[in-house]
């Protein structure tokens, strides 16, 4: 559930979750508006995890994605970027670092983060300029995040191939991918968002009623 509210789910706030998982206190989430249904209890248990591997999708529809081109290939130049960012408070969500360019000796350098910073982002980045020597920075704002998450994927290999083939046959492109031993994060084009979400729900059999 941690993991869910981190990646967008939008039913708990992380910080509720992260409260009850350290004090081991049970979550129960009900509907104001169906007071009559006890809803959902979370607890620290097994059992699901023993049925399915994957428990969750989440959306984040929030992100922006920013690209720092060509930056040169040397030590210090991520800390100088991701430093500057985190001096006007901005978190980052998925890194991914290519090697762009062989002959020239240069990386892209491509990031995630809330759209809402990503203003301010820019303009911090582009101050970097003529100090980290980077050609352009680049922003995309028509991005979203969709995870699949599930205390059932540790030690179970094939999770992930699986979610990447489900979208690959629905001809959705994954431009960025980040993993944790219980979440899988592909970022895909806004457009396909709720594609993504019923193919991977069919794939993973989120409907079974033995979650």
């Amino acid at each position: 559930m941690l993991e869910l509210a981190h990646a967008g789910a939008n039913v708990l706030h992380p910080r509720s979750v992260e409260t009850a998982k350290l004090n081991k206190v049970p979550l129960r989430v009900r509907s104001s508006f169906k007071t009559d249904n006890l809803g959902t209890l979370i607890l620290g248990v097994d059992k699901m995890e023993i049925n399915k591997a994957v428990t969750g999708i989440a959306v984040d529809l929030s992100q922006a994605r920013i690209v720092v081109c060509s930056v040169p290939d040397k030590p210090g130049t991520a800390a100088k970027v991701f430093s500057a960012l985190a001096k006007e408070n901005i978190s980052v969500d998925m890194i991914i670092q290519s090697y762009a360019d062989k002959e020239n000796n240069t990386n892209d350098i491509a990031f995630t983060m809330n759209s809402d910073d990503a203003g301010v982002a820019l303009e911090t980045l582009k101050s970097l300029k003529n100090d980290l020597n980077f050609t352009e920075v680049e922003a995309n704002f028509d991005i979203a995040k969709v995870s699949v998450v599930g205390a059932g994927m540790i030690g179970r290999p094939g999770i992930a191939s699986k979610m990447f083939k489900a979208l690959a046959d629905a001809d959705i492109n994954i431009k960025m991918i980040a993993t944790s031993e219980i979440k899988i994060s592909c970022l895909v084009d806004k457009n396909d968002t709720q594609k993504a979400i019923r193919i991977l729900h069919d794939t993973f059999e989120l409907n079974s009623s033995s979650i």
